[in-house]
């Protein structure tokens, strides 16, 4: 079975699954902002797809450079999948104000460095920038800037010299500093169900920054299985923030390898 079988089939499932949920999903809309990064589009696109299943209607909006890259193949397999809709550029402030949440599937190196500059000249930038503006809760897949991602060192992209990995790491650091969360691509369907859900339990929380005291100097909120596996790795363990989150798998990871979670306040 090819790829592309594989891929209708899993559609097609999804399609009668989502259509289950419609009612509810309708009324918990997500815009999901696909800007140009590479790393790891397909797995970007099956954690769209999923949203749905969390509860979520999804509007979907492409940066330029997002619609030349992948647009036709993103709107191929999105096409007449229940509770998706697109975002035309005109259209985006109507389309945040009742979205709950922006959720960037694909955080180009980009994009990362407009939204550290204020700069919101895309409509990818512009989404970002003017959720944070509003309060919405901006959640990001950091795997297409992180200088430490798998991804980007299978695509040749780890030869930079260290000023290059520092400067990225600082514009993270400073999205974080925003108020964006930062997860894993394979975990931001988990993460986005893990901050909407908080957000009404707790709105005053949400906005307390956590800390990762691992030997990375840039702040997250989201603590992820990569977040536990390098902690794994260094023999360090976490020091978190009243306000972290612990995605499902990385709190199993945690347990699995013993790693000391402790509070700092």
């Amino acid at each position: 079975m090819s790829t592309e079988q594989l891929q209708q089939i899993v559609t097609r499932v999804i399609s009668k699954l989502v259509s289950r949920l419609e009612a509810g999903a309708q009324q918990a809309r997500v815009i999901a902002v696909f800007s140009a990064a590479t790393v790891n589009f397909e797995e970007a696109i099956q954690q769209v797809l999923l949203l749905p299943l969390a509860g979520y209607g999804v509007e979907v909006a492409l940066s330029a450079a997002a619609e030349q890259l992948y647009g036709g193949v993103l709107r191929k397999q999105l096409a007449g999948l229940p509770l998706f809709g697109w975002i035309e550029p005109g259209e985006w402030l109507v389309a945040l104000r009742r979205a709950r949440a922006v959720v960037v599937p694909l955080l180009s190196v980009n994009t990362l460095s407009k939204v550290c500059l204020l700069v919101a000249d895309s409509l990818a930038s512009n989404l970002i920038l003017h959720g944070l503006f509003m309060g919405k809760e901006v959640i990001a897949a950091r795997n297409g800037a992180d200088p430490l991602s798998q991804g980007r060192q299978l695509l040749g992209f780890a030869g930079g010299t260290a000023a290059l990995e520092q400067a990225l790491q600082e514009r993270l650091q400073t999205i974080a500093d925003y108020g964006c969360y930062l997860t894993d691509m394979q975990e931001l369907t988990a993460t986005v169900a893990a901050v909407l859900g908080s957000v009404g339990k707790s709105s005053s929380a949400r906005r307390a920054p956590g800390t990762f005291a691992a030997g990375h100097n840039y702040a997250r909120r989201i603590i992820c299985a990569s977040d536990i596996l390098r902690a794994h790795r260094q023999g360090e363990g976490l020091l978190l923030a009243g306000a972290s989150l612990l995605t499902p798998l990385a709190r199993d990871l945690a347990k699995r390898y013993g790693i000391a979670l402790e509070d700092d306040l």
